[in-house]
């Protein structure tokens, strides 16, 4: 692991973040712009998952929500990646980052797991919510808000 770590960190940029306090500042900007963007999509998603009364169907606004979340996560991986490069020393030993990194790929998979099932695709089709979609959408809630929780804690301990 600790090979790892070190090979990690001396990528170019990685090296180039650690001396660029402008460079390291424009990413963990957009790390959480991309954040931002993730849950909140995600979470106005989520309680129209979960409230579902007399409101705008989900097959209009679903799939952007959806889609929105996607992309935003894929800069969120990329940006987190490159700060995570800067102190991978420090990140592999603080727990706190390991939880968000559970809690992420919970996140990931529960969201793969809902859009691959029937349940979504059939909730874009008629007004009733599956029970089993609000369950996923409750998971979402709890892994995605405890990413930023964890996260948030990350430069705490």
């Amino acid at each position: 692991m600790d090979a790892f770590v070190q090979w990690v960190a001396g990528l170019p940029p990685a090296v180039f973040l650690r001396n660029s306090s402008i460079g390291y500042l424009l990413v963990n900007a957009a790390h959480i712009a991309a954040l931002g963007i993730l849950v909140g999509s995600i979470t106005a998603l989520d309680l129209r998952l979960l409230w579902s009364r007399g409101t705008v169907p989900l097959r209009e606004f679903g799939p952007y929500l959806s889609n929105l979340a996607a992309v935003a996560l894929g800069f969120a991986v990329i940006t987190g990646l490159l700060l995570f490069s800067v102190k991978a020393d420090e990140y592999v030993r603080n727990w706190a980052f390991l939880v968000k990194v559970v809690v992420v790929g919970l996140g990931i998979v529960n969201a793969v797991w809902l859009h691959a099932g029937p349940h979504w695709r059939r909730a874009l089709r008629e007004p009733q919510i599956p029970r089993a979609l609000r369950m996923h959408a409750a998971a979402s809630l709890l892994f995605w808000l405890s990413a930023i929780v964890a996260g948030r804690w990350i430069g705490f301990l």
